[in-house]
């Protein structure tokens, strides 16, 4: 597909240094995952580009996350292959024709899902269908009998959501993490010089410097759609200061009672899509910090306060 065909075109010597790798590897891996993917009418999953190429499949997303890097577009010609990180977050901005800023971090997030279910399920899908052959017809309908279905999700089904997870869960639990460093870069953040991605288990994910007075980093612990137990025991165990920021759609998590046990591990601030903040219990909504400033406040004045707290510290809040 035409996506590849740029890295393709590249003598060995400009594309060993575009991917960051050996001459041997060109010849034996990089070249044949290449051309696999110009000759393919449609993309393709990491399991047809290894009959195509070659090449043992594992070893193919081993390649095809250097290759996405050196260029995020060949994304387009892979099925099923959820790739690093990074390359996922510039493809939300490619998705959404924006840079992800704090004005949009929801909606980035929303797209983040979408292009992640788009690429995880049809792997589910792929193996039921190869697994569910007798009992399915034309329209994908299944009839099975209930005991024969048990058996089947117990012995087959079940080892195969818990193989993917074990590649998928720690890409995918490490976007939305990306998504908020996105936006503090977008912001005008330097990384290391203003903040560190930590992912330590007093620092939360994130720390944000302040340049006030030598005054300790905020912590920043990043949750994604549910904030259960996991967002209190993260603030709990985070250094002051500390704020939780998160893409929550469950308001009712934020009632009165767990706002007090929120405030009480000595957070400054929690983030919530604007969306949810609307729907969170008025009373909990007017609750103040120990600096009697605002607790639950939206995302899209995240990246305003960071600023905030990089020039004057915990003044910010």
């Amino acid at each position: 597909m035409d996506q590849a065909r740029e890295l393709a075109d590249l003598d060995d010597n400009t594309l060993r240094t575009r991917v960051k790798t050996s001459k041997i590897q060109i010849a034996t891996t990089y070249r044949p995952i290449l051309n696999a993917l110009l000759a393919a009418a449609h993309p393709q999953t990491p399991e047809q580009i290894a009959v195509a190429s070659h090449v043992d499949v594992d070893v193919v997303k081993a390649r095809l996350d250097s290759i996405t890097k050196a260029d995020p577009r060949v994304l387009e010609a892979t099925a099923e292959y959820l790739p690093d990180a990074d390359v996922m977050i510039d493809f939300v901005e490619r998705s959404m024709g924006v840079p992800i800023s704090q004005a949009n971090l929801a909606d980035s997030n929303l797209v983040c899902s979408r292009l992640v279910d788009e690429r995880v399920v049809p792997r589910h899908l792929s193996f039921l269908r190869r697994k569910l052959p007798p009992h399915l017809d034309a329209a994908d309908h299944v009839n099975i009998v209930l005991p024969d279905l048990v058996e089947f999700l117990r012995k087959e089904y079940v080892p195969f959501v818990d193989s993917q997870n074990q590649g998928l869960i720690s890409r995918a639990g490490r976007l939305n993490e990306r998504l908020i460093r996105r936006a503090m870069l977008n912001a005008g953040f330097v990384e290391v010089t203003d903040f560190q991605m930590t992912g330590t288990k007093s620092q939360g994910d994130i720390i944000v410097r302040t340049t006030a007075g030598g005054g300790h980093p905020l912590s920043i612990e990043v949750k994604s759609y549910g904030a259960r137990e996991r967002l209190l025991r993260g603030l709990a165990d985070a250094d002051d200061p500390k704020i939780g920021v998160g893409f929550f759609n469950s308001a009712s998590e934020f009632n009165d009672s767990r706002t007090t046990d929120f405030l009480g591990t000595g957070a400054l601030a929690i983030y919530l899509p604007p969306t949810t903040l609307a729907r969170v219990d008025a009373v909990a909504r007017t609750r103040v910090n120990s600096r009697n400033s605002v607790f639950y406040r939206p995302l899209t004045q995240l990246t305003t306060d960071l600023l905030e707290f990089k020039a004057r510290g915990l003044a910010a809040y």
